[in-house]
């Protein structure tokens, strides 16, 4: 039986001042014997989602796909943009095979 875990979320450098990241909203539940992280990663196809595990860090990075506008003239624009990346220490042992 797992001990309810304190979350902590990992703070990472940008990959390069050309290169901006962005944390997703995200959500994590626990019950006895497992963690559900729930992502939101808009504009992001699932082969574009690289998960990796280190220890009790979990670390997503994802890729936004961009669509070719180069023909279009902006109106307005809202949407952020850039990749997500998020990094979460569980501080529990993760069984990679079990992601």
């Amino acid at each position: 039986m797992m001990s309810t875990t304190e979350l902590d979320t990992v703070k990472t450098e940008q990959k390069s001042k050309s290169q901006l990241w962005r944390r997703p909203h995200y959500d994590v539940f626990e019950n006895d014997d497992a963690f559900d992280v729930r992502v939101n990663l808009p504009g992001v196809e699932r082969d574009a989602v690289d998960i990796s595990i280190n220890g009790d860090d979990l670390s997503i990075i994802a890729t936004c796909s961009t669509k070719d506008m180069s023909n279009w003239r902006p109106l307005r624009q809202e949407l952020p943009q850039g990749d997500f990346r998020l990094n979460l220490r569980l501080n529990v042992s993760i069984k990679e095979d079990k992601v």
